[in-house]
């Protein structure tokens, strides 16, 4: 969130846009081959072997030369053959060299995932993003514009690499022998379109509106998305480790007890992000961003109403669904999502700016909660009334804060705005949700302990 905060500032909306459009092609082509096979041998109950993870990276760094010579070729080749403005194209091409360079990472994550090794993990996941941001705010500070997004991407996939290579002692080299992946690739491929779709939804939308509604609007929505990362994270990576732990419950008493309290302990820390973001968007676009991103707060808004539906739902369901190996739901949702939003971005985005796509993100998360929790009736029953009151102690408290930023919109009364939000949420939680306040009280306060320990109960 700093990282995108500080680059927005230094690139403004047009330039932030176009980076923000190569760093989703880049996410959206890793997301393509790092989720499925990967999580086939997560999955299963036996050990990957040595002659599986070497056919996994060959397949991995295989599939990112291609892709990365492809985008070369069409941004240094053809466009300029055919009198095309390529400066944008290659920027964001050239971008795609990490695709090859982060390969190694993959088989020492995929291990590290299955035997529930959260820290090492974290320390990869971190190093990634202070690469990138550093050398992004670096290069962009310097004058580099658009031209700091394939240095910036390149030395992330090298800090996960080198990282992976320090905390795991995975170790693989490229084989002939790809045929070993033939038994695990029926699940792995569904799972795969499963995360790609996600992926592509977002590449693809951020495309879509650069080349319809322009390179500001894209640049407005994308740092929408930049401040809402912490919950979006938040649940991305509780959904990560459900996924891991429903594989090893096998029973349905038992998968709806666990996914009851995630339900609850995840609606009720999202409450909290999501209300203090929605609170402060004024007081940080008026003290930080200045007024050229005035338009953030209003897509920012309504993205987080939506996630505030889908978000909690979507972790206590979506890997329990796909640790049964039903994939349907989540396709169907992406699907939707993926329908609603392009169309958005073609038609109501050029006249009416990245508040329509807030709009439309806002219906796209509610018809996806809508459908996986149809979908999962069959395996698990949950009871909603935890999801809905912490959305209405979210709305409270989000209005409590947003009323102080509205009057002081400066950055010496954001604390004010934060500070409103959280007093109004801490009230409403241990009146209307005690139980599942304790819950997340207790975790916070034992989770790094237990961590450090090594116990797979974390």
């Amino acid at each position: 969130m700093a990282g995108g905060i500080v680059l927005a500032i230094l690139l403004g909306p047009g330039a932030f846009g176009v980076w923000a459009v190569g760093l989703g092609l880049v996410a959206a082509l890793q997301a393509m081959t790092r989720s499925g096979l990967g999580a086939t041998l997560v999955r299963r109950p036996e050990a990957p072997t040595a002659g599986e993870l070497n056919a996994l990276f060959t397949f991995q760094i295989c599939f990112g030369l291609v892709a990365a010579a492809i985008g070369l070729a069409l941004a240094f080749g053809l466009l300029p053959a055919l009198g095309s403005p390529a400066d944008e194209a290659q920027a964001i091409c050239l971008a795609l060299l990490a695709l090859p360079i982060s390969s190694p990472r993959v088989a020492p994550a995929c291990v590290l995932e299955r035997e529930l090794r959260y820290v090492p993990l974290s320390i990869m996941d971190v190093a990634e993003q202070l690469a990138l941001y550093g050398v992004a705010v670096l290069l962009a500070a310097a004058g580099a514009g658009i031209w700091s997004l394939a240095p910036a991407a390149c030395a992330s996939a090298a800090a996960g690499v080198a990282a992976g290579l320090v905390v795991s002692p995975v170790r693989v080299r490229p084989t002939r022998r790809l045929g070993v992946l033939r038994r695990i690739w029926r699940f792995g491929a569904a799972f795969q379109l499963s995360e790609s779709l996600y992926a592509v939804r977002d590449g693809g939308l951020n495309l879509l509106l650069l080349t319809f509604a322009g390179a500001s609007v894209t640049g407005v929505w994308a740092l929408a998305q930049r401040l809402l990362v912490a919950p979006v994270v938040l649940f991305q990576t509780v959904g990560r480790v459900g996924f891991v732990a429903f594989s090893k419950v096998t029973t349905r008493e038992e998968d709806e007890r666990q996914a009851q309290q995630v339900l609850g302990v995840t609606a009720l820390a999202a409450a909290a992000l999501l209300a203090t973001i929605v609170a402060s968007a004024p007081a940080l676009v008026g003290g930080v961003l200045g007024r050229e991103w005035e338009g953030v707060i209003l897509p920012a808004t309504l993205a987080a109403v939506g996630w505030m539906v889908l978000g909690p739902l979507w972790v206590a369901l979506w890997g329990l669904v796909q640790a049964r190996g039903d994939l349907r739901g989540p396709l169907v949702g992406g699907a939707a999502q993926l329908v609603v939003l392009w169309t958005a971005a073609i038609v109501i985005a050029p006249r009416f700016g990245a508040k329509a796509i807030g709009a439309a993100f806002l219906v796209a998360l509610a018809v996806t909660a809508g459908l996986l929790y149809v979908h999962s009736r069959r395996f698990v029953t949950l009871r909603l009334a935890t999801l809905w009151c912490a959305a209405a102690i979210a709305t409270v408290a989000a209005a409590a804060g947003r009323a102080v930023a509205d009057q002081m919109p400066t950055l010496t009364d954001l604390p004010l705005a934060v500070a409103a939000t959280l007093a109004v949420w801490s009230l409403l939680a241990i009146a209307l949700m005690p139980r599942d306040l304790h819950r997340l009280a207790s975790h916070a306060g034992v989770a790094g302990m237990l961590c450090w320990r090594g116990s797979s109960r974390t």
